[in-house]
């Protein structure tokens, strides 16, 4: 199944009303149609705070996507694994989870998975 943009907007939103979630899985969710499809559900991982394992993976995140990730988690009391494989986060995006892994603002994050993520533009 796919969610559209709109639908991880409501997503995120039910993050600000004090979800209790601890695992939640959105491996192969996003939509190929839309620009950053996640970016609603993204912007509200600050609000959450019961989450111990977050499965993106397969979603077309790309550098920007990564960057959210590393400031919407930066502080995040519980999240202990990431899962971002078969993403196309770039280089930059590469530093910001490298930067998420290491910060000690969020101490439980022990592992983010990233197989086969894509750490360069394919230039033809």
């Amino acid at each position: 199944n796919h969610f559209d943009p709109e639908a991880f907007t409501v997503l995120g939103n039910s993050l600000l009303k004090g979800s209790q979630v601890e695992y939640l899985g959105l491996a192969k969710t996003a939509s190929c149609m839309a620009s950053l499809p996640m970016t609603g559900f993204l912007e509200q991982l600050p609000a959450d705070k019961s989450l111990k394992f977050l499965d993106l993976s397969d979603n077309m995140l790309d550098e920007s996507s990564a960057i959210m990730l590393e400031y919407g988690l930066q502080t995040h009391p519980s999240i202990e694994l990431l899962d971002v494989s078969t993403n196309p986060v770039g280089q930059a995006g590469l530093g910001s989870l490298a930067r998420l892994l290491s910060s000690e603002k969020c101490p439980r994050l022990a592992e983010i998975l990233l197989e086969d993520v894509q750490a360069s533009e394919n230039r033809d």
